[in-house]
C-alpha cells in the first residue's frame, strides 16, 4: 500500500495538481464569541456608556493550521449604538493576517431631560417643568437636549408630551412681541427720557429690531424688543 500511495503523490506533483496544505476551520460561533470577547472589553473601557449586545459573522473561516491570534482594528471612537461594521484581524503563527468585516450592534446608558408637564405650542419652559431620567438606547440621539440652563426660557414650537426626550429643535427663544400687539416702548435721547405706547408691526424675540407706529400719527420708526410687551426705539 505505501508505494501506492506515494506513487500518487508522486503523480499529482508531477500533474500540476497541488496538494493542500493541512488546514482548520474555525465555526462562526467561535469567531462571533472571540471577535465578541474582545469588543466588550474595548466599550467598556471607553468611557462612553456603549454594552455590547450582540455580534453577526456568516459562514465559517478557513485557515492554515496552527496558533490563532485576534484583534479588532476599529477604533473604539468610532463605534456608535446601533449597528456598527467591525473589522476583526485573523492572524495564525504570527503570518499576514486575514481581515474579516462582523457587524456589532452596541446600545447606550444616556441621561436625558424630560417633561414633567405636556405643553402648549408656545408655551415657555421653566427649570420646574424638567426632569432627568436615564434609560439604554440602540440607535444614535443627536440633537437630544442635555443642558438643563439652556431650555430654561425657552418657548416650546409644537405640543409636547410629559416623559419623552427632548430635541432641541422642539424648543426656540420665545416672542415677545406679537405683531399688531401695543407695546410700551422708551425713547431716550440724552437726558431725555420719554415713554409712550406704539403697535408693533411684526412679531419679534429679545434683541430683534421691528418697525413700530404711532396710533395717532402713524408714524413709524424703528426699536428693539427688549422684553414682553416692552421695547426702545432706535430711531425717533
Amino acid at each position: 500500500m505505501m508505494p501506492k500511495l506515494y506513487g500518487l503523490l508522486a503523480g499529482l506533483v508531477l500533474t500540476g495538481i497541488a496538494v493542500t496544505a493541512q488546514a482548520q476551520v474555525i465555526g462562526r460561533q467561535e469567531v462571533m464569541r472571540e471577535a465578541g470577547e474582545r469588543l466588550r472589553v474595548m466599550v467598556d473601557k471607553s468611557g462612553k456608556g456603549l454594552r455590547l449586545d450582540r455580534v453577526f459573522y456568516r459562514g465559517d473561516l478557513n485557515l492554515p493550521d496552527g496558533q490563532v491570534a485576534w484583534r479588532v482594528t476599529t477604533p473604539v471612537g468610532d463605534l456608535a449604538p446601533g449597528r456598527n461594521q467591525v473589522a476583526l484581524e485573523v492572524a495564525v503563527n504570527g503570518q499576514a493576517p486575514t481581515l474579516i468585516q462582523l457587524t456589532a450592534n452596541l446600545k447606550q446608558r444616556i441621561r436625558y431631560l424630560t417633561l414633567r408637564r405636556p405643553l402648549k405650542r408656545g408655551d415657555v419652559l421653566a427649570e420646574g417643568d424638567l426632569k432627568w431620567e436615564e434609560t439604554e438606547v440602540d440607535r444614535n440621539m443627536e440633537g437630544m437636549a442635555s443642558d438643563m440652563a439652556a431650555l430654561v426660557g425657552q418657548s416650546a414650537t409644537r405640543s409636547l408630551q410629559a416623559g419623552k426626550p427632548l430635541r432641541l429643535d422642539w424648543f426656540d427663544t420665545p416672542v415677545l412681541v406679537a405683531r399688531g400687539e401695543r407695546v410700551q416702548v422708551l425713547m431716550e435721547s440724552g437726558a431725555l427720557r420719554i415713554e409712550t405706547v406704539a403697535v408693533a408691526m411684526a412679531s419679534a424675540r429679545a434683541g430683534e429690531i421691528i418697525a413700530m407706529e404711532n396710533p395717532d400719527s402713524h408714524r413709524r420708526f424703528n426699536a428693539r424688543v427688549v422684553g414682553p410687551g416692552r421695547a426702545q426705539a432706535m430711531t425717533w
